[in-house]
C-alpha cells in the first residue's frame, strides 16, 4: 500500500513537471507564437485540475470553449487548448503581466526567449495596480502577512482572521513569492491552484506551484515588472491580421478607436491597423467581430466581407 501510495504521488508530480511553462525562441520580426491544440476532456479529475495539466489560464479556456461552462460538460468533448498568444504590445524586457488574458512572460536577459505563465490576478475591487515596476525582495517559504485592508474586510464579516500565516500547506503564498517595489503587492505561488488564470485575488499575481518555482528561479532582485491591461492584442503575420480578444475587465470598456486613438494601447493598435489597411479588401467589419467575439485565442482577420 506504501509502495502504491508513492507511486501516486510521485506520478502527480511528474505530471505537473511535464506541464511546465511554455519557451519560446524570440525572433525579431514575429509577436505570434505557440499553437493551438486539441484534445479531449478528460472530466475524472474536473475542469480545474484539467487547466492545470495543461498549463492554460482556466478562464481563457472557458472563453474559448463555451461549451465548457455546462453543468454536465459531455464524455469526449474536444477541447481547443488556448497555447498561442500574440505578445503584449510593451518592450521584450523582463516581466510582463497582461490582466486581461490572465498572463505573465518573461524574457530572458540574453533577449533570446520567452516563458510564458498563467496567473491569477486581482478580483472586484481589489484590482491589481498597472504600471511599471521591479521585484525588490525573492523568499522561499515565505510567512504570509494579512494585508491591513484584506484583514479588516474579513473580521467586518465576522471571520476568525489571523494577521499572519506561517509556512505550510495553509500558507496562500504557497513555497515561493516575490515582493514588488509597490511593497503590498506580490507574485507567488497558491495552496489553491484551482484559482489560477482567475480573477481571484486581493491584488497580487499567483502561479501553479510548479510554474512559480520556475518563475522564481529565473528571476532576480531588480527585474523589471510592467502590468498592462490589453484586452485586444493585434499583429501582422505572414501578410495577414491576427487579433486576439479577451473579455475586458472593467464593464465600461469600448471597442478601440482606429480613427481617433486616445489611449496609449490604442495608437499601438493603430500602428498594426495602418499597417492592415494597407492590403487589399481589408474589412474593418469582420475586424471588429473578432474583438467582440473575445474568443481569448488568436484569430486570422478575413480580407473580404
Amino acid at each position: 500500500m506504501f509502495f502504491l501510495k508513492t507511486l501516486i504521488i510521485v506520478s502527480i508530480a511528474m505530471l505537473y513537471q511535464n506541464a511546465l511553462a511554455l519557451r519560446f525562441e524570440l525572433k525579431p520580426d514575429q509577436n505570434v507564437y505557440g499553437a493551438i491544440k486539441a484534445t479531449t476532456y478528460d472530466n475524472h479529475d474536473g475542469l480545474f485540475e484539467f487547466s492545470r495539466k495543461y498549463d492554460v489560464a482556466h478562464d481563457v479556456l472557458l472563453a474559448a470553449n463555451p461549451e465548457l461552462r455546462e453543468e454536465k460538460i459531455p464524455k469526449n468533448t474536444v477541447v481547443m487548448l488556448p497555447l498561442k498568444f500574440i505578445l503584449p504590445a510593451a518592450p521584450r524586457k523582463g516581466i510582463v503581466i497582461n490582466l486581461a488574458e490572465r498572463r505573465l512572460y518573461i524574457f530572458s536577459k540574453d533577449g533570446k526567449y520567452v516563458d510564458t505563465f498563467p496567473v491569477s490576478i486581482g478580483k472586484e475591487e481589489w484590482d491589481t495596480p498597472l504600471g511599471r515596476h521591479k521585484i525588490v525582495e525573492k523568499r522561499e517559504n515565505p510567512v504570509w502577512y494579512v494585508p491591513k485592508s484584506l484583514y479588516d474586510a474579513q473580521v467586518a464579516k465576522g471571520v476568525d482572521m489571523p494577521k499572519y500565516v506561517l509556512p505550510g500547506e495553509d500558507n496562500p503564498l504557497g513555497k515561493f513569492a516575490m515582493r514588488l517595489s509597490i511593497t503590498s503587492y506580490l507574485i507567488h505561488g497558491t495552496n489553491t491552484p484551482e484559482r489560477v488564470g482567475r480573477r481571484q485575488t486581493a491584488g497580487c499575481i499567483s502561479l501553479y506551484p510548479e510554474d512559480i518555482k520556475r518563475l522564481f528561479a529565473m528571476s532576480s532582485i531588480g527585474t523589471s515588472v510592467l502590468i498592462v491591461n490589453q484586452p485586444v492584442k493585434m499583429a501582422m503575420q505572414d501578410g495577414q491580421l491576427i487579433v486576439e480578444s479577451h473579455e475586458p475587465l472593467e464593464e465600461s470598456w469600448q471597442l478601440p478607436s482606429f480613427k481617433e486613438p486616445k489611449s496609449k494601447d490604442e495608437k499601438l493598435l493603430k500602428v498594426v491597423y495602418d499597417r492592415w489597411k494597407r492590403s487589399k479588401n481589408s474589412s474593418d467589419q469582420l475586424l471588429m467581430k473578432v474583438i467582440q467575439q473575445q474568443a481569448g485565442i488568436p484569430r486570422v482577420v478575413k480580407t473580404r466581407v
